[in-house]
């Protein structure tokens, strides 16, 4: 193979890309550098001799000055033409892009480009998009029928989503026991347990299993509110308060102490966490006295180590610079599972459960028959009595006659009126 005649091929040339290059330079005449450089090396030697005959006070610092002056104004700067290269790929920018009309010229009053986008998306965001609107429906006879049927649709769904909660409802407080309802010929049906006394908002009744001790009742609300009593209206919440302070007048002409308190272990809105209760268990006034050391010692028992809430938390209503402050309905909330005690009107001792599979259901029970001596299993509820209407009655007028509840009866006021 003959190398001499691949050898004697060009190569092929390399394309390469534009780089841009400073601008260059170029001096219109160069014979005058010699020129100028001997003009500055006079100036500069006059000017040390003048700063010299300066420091010495020399005679002739004046005709000095002069000749430096007379060298200034002589001594011409050569001309120099400065060309600049452009770089190949240089391109210039437009600085303003304008709509130009025929026979005008950019800048006498046109909007730019910008200004006219600008002014079309606000005009379409004023009222554009609802002009179109308005001719579609316009344009389409059937609209104005399917929105005529769209409303009615929506109606019978509200409709639905009524019966079911109404359905809902009435389920619940059909399997309620605690519940007031009615039956297929719309009577009212009183709860499963003995009614002591009744008012508006809020009743007194007999729990429907063994008591406690002989004086054991319970306050509930008419109204099926689950779970936290928190949930009950202001008005309901009046009346607790008259059916604390009438038990604790009756209980105490008696010797006894009442100790009322509350569990809450499901807060769901849905009906499910049962019907807000609150037990009222009487004790010797001598026992009651250390009720709060004994509920105190059994919350810091059952509280988690890690606990993120306080342990016990004190609920009693304080007065500060003539303000009454505190109290339980300022301190607990409805929103998270709680017990809590009232030791007496004004208050006692909360805690909130943050295991409510752990806790145990009937504390408060437990407690109080620790501080009556009595057997564990006393604390445990067992099923509700099989109790005629009759038997109820006989019960709690049995309950009322052995405490006289008729002379602390507040609820006898409300049927005079």
């Amino acid at each position: 193979m003959d190398r001499s005649r691949h050898s004697s091929r060009p190569k092929p040339s390399r394309s390469r890309s534009p780089t841009r290059r400073p601008p260059t330079t170029t001096p219109a005449t160069t014979a005058s550098s010699s020129t100028v450089r001997a003009h500055n090396n006079d100036q500069n030697k006059l000017r040390a001799q003048i700063l010299k005959a300066r420091l010495t006070k020399a005679p002739n610092l004046a005709e000095l000055e002069r000749q430096l002056q007379q060298a200034t104004q002589t001594a011409q700067p050569p001309s120099r033409t400065i060309s600049v290269v452009p770089s190949p790929d240089t391109s210039a920018a437009p600085e303003n892009l304008t709509a130009k009309r025929p026979g005008k010229e950019p800048g006498d009053g046109d909007p730019s480009i910008l200004q006219m986008a600008r002014a079309e998306r606000l005009s379409t965001a004023d009222g554009a998009l609802d002009r179109v609107m308005a001719k579609k429906i316009a344009r389409n006879p059937g609209l104005a029928d399917d929105m005529e049927r769209l409303a009615d649709e929506a109606e019978k769904l509200a409709e639905g989503a009524d019966r079911a909660g109404r359905r809902a409802d009435n389920r619940l407080t059909s399997d309620c026991r605690l519940c007031f309802h009615s039956d297929a010929g719309s009577k009212v049906v009183p709860p499963a347990c003995p009614v002591v006394a009744l008012g508006a908002h809020v009743y007194l009744a007999l729990p429907p299993n063994d008591p406690l001790t002989p004086g054991h009742c319970l306050l509930a609300p008419l109204e099926h509110i689950a779970g936290s009593s928190l949930s009950c209206s202001e008005a309901a919440w009046d009346e607790l308060t008259n059916f604390f302070k009438s038990l604790t007048h009756m209980f105490d002409a008696q010797g006894l102490r009442p100790v009322f308190f509350e569990t809450v272990t499901d807060t769901r809105a849905n009906g499910r966490a049962g019907h807000c209760t609150i037990e009222c268990i009487p004790v010797p006034s001598d026992v009651a006295a250390g009720s709060s050391a004994y509920f105190r010692q059994a919350l810091l028992e059952v509280a988690e180590e890690w606990s993120t809430h306080r342990k016990v938390i004190d609920t009693r209503v304080r007065v500060v610079d003539g303000r009454r402050q505190g109290g339980f309905r300022g301190a607990m909330s409805k929103s998270v599972p709680y017990f809590h005690v009232w030791l007496d009107v004004y208050g006692g001792l909360g805690h909130v459960i943050e295991e409510p599979r752990s806790f145990p259901r009937h504390l408060g029970r437990e407690v109080i028959a620790g501080m009556l001596d009595l057997s564990p299993t006393a604390a445990r509820t067992s099923r509700p009595a099989a109790e005629s209407h009759d038997q109820r009655v006989d019960r709690a007028t049995q309950w009322k006659n052995k405490f006289g509840w008729a002379a602390h009866d507040w609820t006898a006021a409300l049927d005079d009126q």
